[in-house]
C-alpha cells in the first residue's frame, strides 16, 4: 500500500480502503501552523465552513457539543388548569415542551433546585425561571359559507359529512363492496362525472353515485368503515333514483398557534432579557400549530421554561442540523466521452461532472458536491474509470440554527468551543491542586460503576448545570500508572483528550472507556515512561485547550472575513 502525504479513504464497491499518511511528529506548534478554516456561506439560519488539517476527534467534539451541550431554554413544566381539546393533557404538554424559544442561553443561570409545585408568581426564581401563560377560549366563531374550504385568519373550515356517515351506519356496506371510478378527465357527460358504488356480491342493491373529482373514499371490507376527506367534495351523495340527501354541515376549527404563549416577566427580568438586539422572550415563530379547538373548547395553562442542554433532553438542542462530512475528491483515470460520459454525469450528484459541449469529454467540475451515492459502481464500464477518495483531515461543516435571527449559527459554534475550553480549565484547576494523584491509590472500588463519594470535593462541582468531577481511582506505587475517572463526561472530551495525550513521547499507554453504557462517566488509563501519570494528564489538557483556543481565533477571523465579503457583495449589487 502506497503511503500518502495526507491520510485518505478510497471508496470501494464493498467497503472502504484506508490510505495512511507518512508518519510525522504532531504537537501544538505544528497544529497552529497547519490548521485552517474557511467560511463558505453564512446567513441567519445556516453556516457552512471548512476545518482543515485537524483530527476527526476535534471536529466530532465540536459537533457533539453543538448538538448536546450548548445551553438553551425550553418549557420544562406545564401547570395545566383546563384543556378541553381533543389532544390529551400529557401529549399537549409534551408538544409545548418542543416549542423552540428565542431566549439567549447566557442570560440566566441553570436551575439546580427542584421546580415549584405551585404556579404562583412568588414561587418562581427570576434568575432561573421564565414564565409563559397560555389562555385560549373559543366562545363564538364568525359565520362562514359552505363553499369556504380553506384556512383563513386562524380558522380551519371544511364540510362535515355527518349525514353520510349516518346513512352508511344504517345501511352498512356488504363484504366485497367496491368503488368504481367512472369519471374521465375532460369529459362533460354527467353520468361519467360520478363515482359508482355497487355491491359486487349481491346485485339486488341499487348502485349509489357520488360527484367527486378524486376518489376520496375507500372501503375496508373487514371493518366496513368509510373514510371521507374534506378536500374537493362539493355535492352530497344521491341514490340511483335521484333522491338528494341534506346538504353537509360546516365544521369550523380554531387554530391555536404558538403566538398565544404570552411571556409573564418576573421581577427584574425585563432589564435582563430585553435589549436592542434581543426581543422579549417568545417562541421563535408565532405560527407553530399547537392545537385545534372547536366552539366551547378552552385551554388554560402556565408554562415554566428553564435552561438546559441537549444531553438531558432533545428539546434543549439549539440546532436543527449540525453535521460534517469528509472532503471528497473525484478523479477520472481515463478519458470519458460520448454516451459513457452522460452515464457518468448521471451517476453523480448535479454539478460534480461536466461535459464539454464541443468534444463531449467529461471532466470533474466540483468534487465537493458528491453525496457518496457510489452509483458509478453499478456500471461495470465505469468502475475502473472513477476513483473517489475522502480526505480524513478536511471537514465540511454545516450548522443550522433552530432560532434564526435570535441565535445565529456562528454564535452557536463559538459557544461550543467555549464549552470545551471551560471543560479544560475546570479539570486543569482540579489536576493542579496540591496533592492530587501524588500518592499511591491501590484499593480500587469493587464496583467500577459506583461514582465518587459525595464528600469528595472533586466530585461535587457543577459545570453547565451538570454534576462533573475528576478523581484518581488508581495510582501505582511509582506514580507512572494511574486511572482517572471523569464524572459527567463522555466521548466528546474523551476522544479529543486521548488524541492529545498520545502525541507525547512520554506516554507509554493511554486509553479510556465508559464503565457502563448508561453511566455518565469515562475512565482514563494512563501509563507514562518517566514522569508521573498526572503530569501527562495535565499536559494533555493544556494541549487540548491551546488547540481549541487557536480554533476559536481562526474561526472568528473567518466569520468576520465572510461577513465583510457578504456586505461588499450586497453593496455592489
Amino acid at each position: 500500500m502506497t503511503l500518502q502525504t495526507e491520510a485518505s479513504i478510497v471508496i470501494k464497491e464493498h467497503g472502504l480502503c484506508s490510505l495512511p499518511s507518512l508518519p510525522t511528529k504532531w504537537d501544538v506548534d505544528v497544529f497552529i501552523n497547519e490548521f485552517q478554516t474557511t467560511v463558505l456561506s453564512i446567513s441567519p439560519e445556516i453556516i457552512e465552513f471548512d476545518l482543515i488539517n485537524l483530527d476527526c476527534t476535534f471536529a466530532n467534539a465540536i459537533r457533539r457539543i453543538i448538538v448536546a451541550e450548548v445551553p438553551s431554554f425550553a418549557i420544562e413544566r406545564v401547570y395545566l388548569h383546563q384543556n378541553t381539546s381533543v389532544i390529551a393533557d400529557e401529549v399537549f404538554c409534551h408538544r409545548l415542551g418542543l416549542v423552540p424559544l428565542n431566549i439567549d442561553g447566557n442570560k440566566l443561570d441553570f436551575c439546580n433546585n427542584d421546580l415549584p409545585n405551585n404556579c404562583e408568581i412568588d414561587d418562581f426564581d427570576p434568575s432561573h425561571h421564565i414564565i409563559f401563560d397560555l389562555d385560549v377560549k373559543i366562545d363564538k366563531l364568525p359565520s362562514v359559507k359552505e363553499s369556504d374550504v380553506s384556512v383563513k385568519e386562524g380558522l380551519h373550515i371544511f364540510p362535515l359529512y355527518s349525514h353520510y356517515r349516518a346513512y352508511f351506519a344504517q345501511n352498512p356496506l356488504p363484504l366485497g363492496a367496491v368503488w368504481e371510478n367512472l369519471w374521465t378527465p375532460g369529459t362533460q357527460n354527467p353520468v361519467s362525472e360520478y363515482f359508482r358504488y355497487e355491491d359486487k356480491i349481491s346485485k339486488s342493491n341499487p348502485p349509489i353515485y357520488a360527484k367527486m373529482p378524486v376518489l376520496l373514499a375507500r372501503v375496508q371490507n373487514s371493518k366496513r368503515r368509510f373514510f371521507f376527506s374534506h378536500k374537493d367534495i362539493h355535492f352530497p351523495l344521491r341514490t340511483y333514483y335521484g333522491q338528494w340527501y341534506h346538504p353537509p354541515t360546516i365544521l369550523v376549527l380554531f387554530l391555536c398557534f404558538s403566538k398565544a404563549l404570552t411571556w409573564v416577566p418576573l421581577p427584574g427580568q425585563s432589564e435582563v432579557l430585553i435589549s436592542e438586539e434581543m426581543a422579549s422572550p417568545a417562541p421563535v415563530s408565532g405560527t407553530i400549530l399547537l392545537n385545534k379547538l372547536a366552539v366551547g373548547d378552552e385551554i388554560q395553562a402556565r408554562c415554566l421554561a428553564v435552561k438546559g442542554v441537549g444531553r438531558d433532553h432533545a428539546k434543549f438542542s439549539p440546532v436543527s442540523a449540525a453535521y460534517y462530512k469528509l472532503l471528497p475528491t473525484v478523479r477520472l483515470k481515463h478519458t470519458v466521452q460520448g454516451d459513457l460520459a452522460k452515464k457518468l454525469q448521471k451517476s453523480f450528484a448535479k454539478g460534480v461532472i461536466t461535459i464539454d459541449p464541443v468534444t463531449g469529454v467529461a471532466s470533474v467540475a466540483n468534487s465537493r458536491l458528491d453525496n457518496g451515492s457510489r452509483e458509478y459502481l453499478r456500471l461495470p464500464e465505469l468502475a475502473d474509470v472513477v476513483e473517489v477518495t475522502l480526505n480524513t483531515r478536511h471537514f465540511l461543516f454545516t450548522v443550522e440554527s433552530i432560532a434564526p435571527g435570535h441565535r445565529p449559527p456562528d454564535t452557536l459554534v463559538k459557544t461550543a468551543i467555549d464549552v470545551l475550553l471551560q471543560k479544560c480549565a475546570h479539570y486543569l484547576a482540579i489536576v493542579e491542586r496540591p496533592g492530587f494523584a501524588s500518592t499511591p491509590v491501590t484499593e480500587i472500588d469493587a464496583d467500577p460503576v459506583l461514582t465518587a463519594s459525595e464528600t469528595d470535593e472533586n466530585a461535587c462541582t457543577r459545570l453547565y448545570g451538570r454534576a462533573v468531577g475528576l478523581d484518581a481511582i488508581f495510582v501505582s506505587s511509582d506514580l507512572r500508572r494511574a486511572t482517572f475517572r471523569f464524572t459527567g463526561e463522555d466521548h466528546t472530551l474523551g476522544a479529543a483528550l486521548r488524541y492529545c495525550i498520545l502525541q507525547s513521547d512520554a506516554v507509554k499507554l493511554c486509553g479510556y472507556c465508559q464503565p457502563h453504557p448508561l453511566e455518565d462517566a469515562i475512565c482514563f488509563e494512563i501509563q507514562s515512561r518517566e514522569e508521573p501519570a498526572v503530569a501527562v494528564l495535565r499536559n494533555g489538557l493544556y494541549c487540548l485547550r491551546t488547540c481549541f483556543e487557536h480554533i476559536k481565533r481562526k474561526f472568528k477571523s473567518a466569520v468576520k472575513k465572510a461577513k465583510k465579503a457578504f456586505v461588499k457583495h450586497q453593496s455592489s449589487e
